[in-house]
């Protein structure tokens, strides 16, 4: 009968590891993160509105991503501030190459009664920073 010295085994098929290195993989890289090393945060981005063209008071829903708690829509020169997620869903994608994995957002807001009549630019602000600006129409 054959017998094997598990400190041995231990010894030889695990590489070594420094305490203070955490490996991350990135699509197929992987690379070293400093323990305790942060990123930048992700600005928030918005992929559609909807509607596109509305009056003053009627709803209006943001599909994006990198919302926080606590948004601000920049509707043209108005401010509407403290807009919460009004909702995520999570894609995972297993096996479509062309699929985009992540979390969706929607945060849903009213035209501000102070916006201008005619062609404006939306966007989001919070904590990680300011969004694309997308085309908005606010009708008479």
């Amino acid at each position: 009968m054959f017998q094997v010295d598990d400190r041995q085994r231990k010894k030889r098929d695990t590489p070594p590891v420094r305490s203070d290195w955490i490996r991350l993989a990135v699509g197929f890289a992987v690379s070293p993160l400093l323990v305790g090393q942060t990123t930048a945060p992700i600005a928030p981005f918005i992929s559609s509105v909807s509607p596109t063209a509305a009056r003053a008071n009627a709803s209006v829903t943001l599909t994006g991503g990198q919302f926080t708690a606590d948004n601000t829509v920049v509707f043209g020169a108005v401010l509407v501030r403290h807009i919460h997620i009004d909702s995520a869903i999570g894609i995972a994608c297993t096996t479509d190459l062309n699929c985009r994995s992540g979390i969706i957002q929607s945060l849903k807001f009213k035209v501000p009664a102070k916006a201008t009549a005619g062609p404006t630019k939306v966007s989001v602000k919070n904590a990680n920073g300011t969004s694309n600006a997308v085309a908005f129409i606010v009708l008479k």
